[in-house]
């Protein structure tokens, strides 16, 4: 039976996966992305591992890499490649939010406008007649997420005021 201290030492496989794809080692494993997405993905511990990469440049790194393999993964018949898939993409988008804090979140002129042009646009697909409703789908899903974690920025933002 595990302690409370022998359970510090045990680490998820898919932490180790987390670690292994910000080392650069995923290379190494030639079945690396078939078995990352069969592991049921763990947002909290994603965040911890971005969270630990000091160099802007190696976060945005990860992060289309993950962003990339996560759609992949959408495309997979496999339901829970599928779930893995979108707790990741949910994982990264919030680590791009609130983490890497997005000038779109900003209270100035700039952000507004391009808040309102995003609306819109969306607005625009969502609207139109010859868009394939899984596109018109997928924009209102985009438009509720992002429009949620603007407002929460905003309100954790006038909260310290």
């Amino acid at each position: 039976m595990l302690n409370k201290n022998s359970k510090k030492g045990f680490k998820e496989k898919i932490v180790q996966y987390y670690i292994d794809l910000i080392k650069d080692e995923e290379s190494s494993n030639e079945n690396f992305w078939n078995e990352f997405f069969l592991l049921k993905a763990n947002g909290t511990a994603l965040k911890q591992e971005l969270d630990k990469i000091e160099n802007f440049d190696n976060v945005k790194k990860i992060v289309n890499i993950l962003f990339e393999k996560s759609i992949e993964a959408l495309q997979d018949s496999n339901q829970l490649r599928i779930l893995n898939g979108l707790v990741t993409l949910f994982t990264i988008s919030h680590h791009i939010f609130f983490t890497l804090k997005l000038f779109l979140c900003d209270n100035d002129e700039n952000s507004q406008r391009i808040r309102e042009e995003f609306v819109e646009n969306i607005c625009l697909l969502l609207f139109n007649d010859d868009i394939h409703s899984g596109l018109k789908s997928i924009s209102l899903k985009l438009l509720a997420i992002i429009t949620t974690v603007i407002k929460k920025f905003i309100t954790a933002n006038e909260e310290k005021i």
